[in-house]
């Protein structure tokens, strides 16, 4: 037993009561390393050595027997670490530092490995926070659309990949796969709250038609990056499948402001698909938006 759960002992022992029940010991010893659990399982190859107690008696007489074992063990203690009757004050201080001493060195042991523990912890978070990211300097910031001023073309190309890396989740969400396998068109519009109480507009539809998707997707990515209207012009072009360009609209209300649209598109060509992912740029630091002008905010 080590000095914690003798102190413990010593406090069930000595306790209020008149004697310490059975239960009380029991429970007292099934806690300690010595009588515990633990004893018992490291005990496993001598099972057989131990003595089988089938009755509620043979239980009372062994905790009993233990009893008066542990007052004797305790008695031992006290007398071992007692101050001597005839003690002087110099040797009663050095007695009491030398019990403070052990104190203070099971204390700073176990602050040892608390403060192990917190190093760990702050290890693992700088190797969190050290880690290098992979869109622009601020890549939760890209995300959401955000374009820095270097390295653009590589960050438009890793903010539309994560993009397209979401489509197979969205067309499991909005049940796509079953409807496409059933020949079934569908149109629906909703409205989504995020977790941060952002409003989210959602359009999904799907049809099918006798459509050549070759020549209709070229036909696509042709508006997209040649075919501009008058209010549109090209910021970034890195053919054949990546553009980045920008819109001014003036809105039929005249009370609202011009809208800007900066829209990066890429292009994907499988072996009988074709996928164009795009989204908006809410905010480029090489190139700000017009100040006082609406910003447009979609992706698909």
């Amino acid at each position: 037993m080590d000095p914690t759960e003798l102190r413990d002992l010593e406090r069930v022992l000595d306790s209020d009561d008149a004697a310490p029940s059975v239960t009380d010991l029991s429970a007292f010893l099934a806690s300690t390393r010595d009588f515990g659990n633990e004893t018992a399982t490291h005990n496993t190859d001598g099972s057989r050595k131990r003595r089988v107690r089938e009755k509620t008696s043979d239980e009372v007489a062994y905790l009993q027997s233990k009893q008066r074992y542990l007052l004797r063990q305790l008695e031992l203690l006290r007398d071992k670490h007692a101050i001597p009757a005839h003690a002087g004050v110099w040797q009663v201080r050095a007695i009491e530092q030398a019990q403070a001493a052990e104190r203070a060195k099971q204390e700073n042991a176990r602050l040892k490995a608390l403060v192990h523990d917190q190093l760990a912890l702050a290890r693992g978070m700088e190797r969190m926070l050290l880690k290098r990211p992979k869109l622009s300097a601020f890549p939760s910031m890209a995300r959401y659309g955000v374009l820095g001023c270097e390295h653009r073309a590589t960050d438009l190309r890793a903010l539309l990949q994560h993009d397209y890396e979401a489509i197979e989740s969205d067309h499991i969400r909005f049940g796509l796969h079953d409807l496409t396998a059933r020949g079934t068109s569908t149109r629906k519009t909703f409205v989504e709250t995020t977790v941060d109480d952002n409003l989210h507009l959602h359009f999904v539809r799907l049809g099918n038609g006798p459509f050549d998707y070759a020549a209709l997707s070229n036909l696509v990515w042709e508006h997209m990056t040649t075919k501009l209207g008058p209010s549109t012009e090209r910021l970034l072009y890195e053919a054949p499948d990546l553009v980045y360009t920008k819109a001014v609209i003036t809105l039929d209300d005249p009370t609202m402001p011009v809208l800007e649209v900066r829209t990066a598109a890429r292009r994907y060509d499988h072996d009988g698909r074709v996928v164009v992912v795009w989204r908006s740029i809410v905010h480029d630091a090489l190139l700000p938006h017009a100040a006082g002008h609406l910003i447009d905010a979609r992706h698909g």
